[in-house]
């Protein structure tokens, strides 16, 4: 009798474990064809947590991550899926290049493409056709990076920049900024997340704390957002989107009376701008010479890629010509979207995700006036980074561009790529016989390093040169990551050792995290240091860059610090070797005339190490393969000077 009570209590068990495993995977699904990455995130997440060897939850944990552009995730998983069944999965491969070209990483972006490639070389599709195109691009986009234009970029304070997400703004005179931001119903239960328009004052040079504007266009079920406003600021356009379950298809243009204060007489534009069954979203209108038109972002069918730009001349009685495709010189196979028309030069700007681009959307401009346009030319970096820049915009004076974006920037973290931000740069005010003042390159270059700071590089026990007591090494760091990272397996067997079920797969995943989050992570910050620690030494600066080594409690205390100073020898190693020794000069520099590069080291060895780490040789589980002794065995670049 026990042991069918027994028996009968582990099938209850595992029933109830399967459907609450089936029920994060519904509630997912659910989420993610509404739209909802966050909530189907959090819900694959669950899933996974709970069993971590399902190939469609992790690939829909993936989408979901690249949806949300937290690409460092998505990268993992999609790694994850590609290598273990490529054929149920074909995508994975292609998004997996995506990502890593989001992240900088254009050499791995421009193999991994090339792989997919590979493997679909017969087929026309649309992923075909952008790994060809990407392959070019990813080449472009590392000499992209060292054009660097003078523009100094601002974030807008918090005021305005929630931890969510920001979409496209519009300033009236320096004074009032309206803004659409996605953001949960309710900040403490973190769901139902919607749309609404904001705005916020200009008081004592300083905005003042951003406001729902009133409910005649924030309505409960609808996301409203990518707002236009007419030349005499009387008429406002924008989209409502209808939040249900295929957000696809519900996306339509409505425009609305403005006296200053409020949006009124709200109406859904005509059936031959919203389209049925398509997106129609992102008005602008442009005012010129030859009249009005309404420009727009559609995926249509009739068009060239997924979504076009498409307009429509506004005639005399205020009804809408018949749209158009703005066309091939513009529109490509991918996404052009969120167009911004400048009268003032006749000049396009737009986001696009194909062209020669640094990674997601960039912006790009095009001077033209609907019937004839010249080759678009990329905005360049820091307006363009390896994340995506959309909603470009100026301001009714022209005095200052928006757009948002979802870069890197001071005191955001690692993981927050998911959410934009606004972004502003001031626009030059051209006078006779006044010379505009540009800011230094290495101004900008300087604040991307010491934001990459502090960077932490990982290694595998007592390398590089084992069981030596020397202090230098031949070894180059990238041959080190590179030996560590195929290490992974060897890590998850030892560290899962005796472990089972949920224990085995909490393990194994603590082990991802570590190489994923931290190793390979430190690895991608120390190639985007090295590329701008180039320009800014080519511009003519000396460089102090302090080091600092750890290492774990294994060994004596001489035998640690000598292993200390082999690491770093191998990171000196990385900077001499560096592309085809571009730092040697700057590292070997006997001139008092010519700049230099050096190292300055602090206090290294077990000293450091974290006291609660296993130095038992016969316990290799926790005093090796366990993410904890694995993160001691690191070394810092913890800060970089210009003397």
């Amino acid at each position: 009798m026990k042991y069918k009570l027994i028996l009968i209590f582990y099938l209850l068990s595992v029933t109830v474990f399967s459907q609450s495993l089936k029920q994060y995977v519904r509630t997912g699904n659910k989420a993610f064809k509404a739209g909802n990455y966050i909530e189907a995130k959090k819900m694959y997440k669950r899933a996974i947590q709970m069993n971590n060897n399902i190939l469609e939850v992790q690939y829909k944990y993936a989408e979901s991550c690249r949806l949300l552009n937290e690409y460092k995730e998505a990268e993992k998983y999609y790694r994850k899926v590609s290598s273990s069944n490529i054929t149920t999965y074909p995508l994975s491969l292609f998004w997996l290049a995506e990502v890593l070209k989001n992240q900088g990483q254009y050499q791995k972006a421009q193999y991994t493409f090339k792989s997919y490639i590979d493997k679909h070389s017969s087929e026309t599709d649309y992923y075909a056709l952008k790994a060809n195109h990407e392959i070019y691009s990813c080449e472009k986009a590392n000499l992209m990076m060292f054009d660097i234009k003078p523009i100094n970029i601002i974030k807008l304070d918090t005021v305005i920049n929630s931890s969510f997400s920001e979409l496209s703004s519009f300033e009236i005179n320096d004074s009032l900024l309206y803004f659409s931001s996605y953001r949960p119903k309710n900040d403490s239960l973190m769901k139902d997340f919607k749309a609404d328009v904001y705005l916020s004052k200009m008081l004592d040079s300083v905005w003042s704390t951003s406001e729902l504007i009133d409910t005649v266009i924030n309505k409960k079920l609808e996301n409203i957002s990518n707002f236009s406003f007419s030349k005499d600021l009387k008429t406002v356009y924008f989209s409502k989107c209808i939040i249900d379950n295929d957000i696809s298809k519900s996306c339509k243009i409505y425009k609305a009376e403005f006296d200053g204060k409020l949006w009124s007489n709200i109406s859904e534009l005509p059936s031959e701008i919203n389209l049925q069954g398509f997106v129609n979203t992102q008005p602008y209108l442009a005012t010129t010479a030859e009249g009005s038109y309404l420009m727009f972002s559609s995926n249509r069918s009739g068009g060239i890629g997924k979504k076009d730009i498409w307009f429509s001349k506004i005639l005399q009685d205020g009804s809408y010509d018949k749209p158009q495709n703005i066309g091939k010189k513009i529109n490509t196979y991918g996404d052009e979207i969120s167009p911004y028309y400048s009268t003032k030069d006749s000049m396009l700007y737009f986001s696009s995700e194909w062209y020669e681009n640094l990674g997601g959307y960039d912006i790009f401009k095009v001077k033209g006036d609907f019937y004839y346009w010249n080759k678009p030319e990329n905005l360049g970096y820091p307006i363009n980074t390896t994340y995506n820049e959309l909603y470009y915009e100026q301001n009714t004076i022209q005095s200052k561009a928006y757009f948002t974006s979802n870069r890197k920037s001071e005191g955001k973290s690692e993981s927050e790529h998911c959410c934009n931000d606004i972004y502003y740069y001031k626009l030059p005010t051209i006078k006779k016989d006044t010379v505009i003042p540009e800011i230094e390159i290495k101004e900008i270059v300087l604040k991307d390093i010491k934001e990459l700071i502090p960077i932490t590089l990982y290694f595998h026990n007592d390398e590089p040169n084992p069981k030596t007591k020397d202090t230098i090494t031949q070894f180059n760091y990238t041959l080190l990551f590179e030996n560590y990272i195929k290490m992974i397996d060897e890590y998850k067997k030892e560290f899962s050792t005796n472990l089972k079920s949920d224990a085995k797969s909490e393990a194994e995943y603590e082990i991802d995290e570590f190489f994923s989050n931290y190793v390979e992570t430190g690895y991608n910050k120390l190639e985007s240091f090295a590329q701008r620690l180039e320009i800014l030494l080519s511009k003519g600066e000396n460089v102090v860059i302090t080091l600092k080594g750890y290492t774990s409690p294994l060994n004596t205390a001489d035998y640690n610090n000598r292993l200390a100073k082999r690491r770093i020898y191998s990171l000196k190693n990385y900077f001499m070797e560096y592309n085809n020794g571009v730092f040697e000069k700057y590292l070997n520099n006997n001139s008092e005339k010519a700049n230099y590069l050096k190292f300055e080291l602090q206090a290294i060895g077990e000293e450091l190490a974290n006291k609660n780490i296993s130095d038992d040789l016969n316990d290799k589980r926790n005093s090796v393969y366990s993410p904890n002794a694995a993160m001691e065995r690191k070394i810092q670049i913890i800060a970089i000077s210009v003397p």
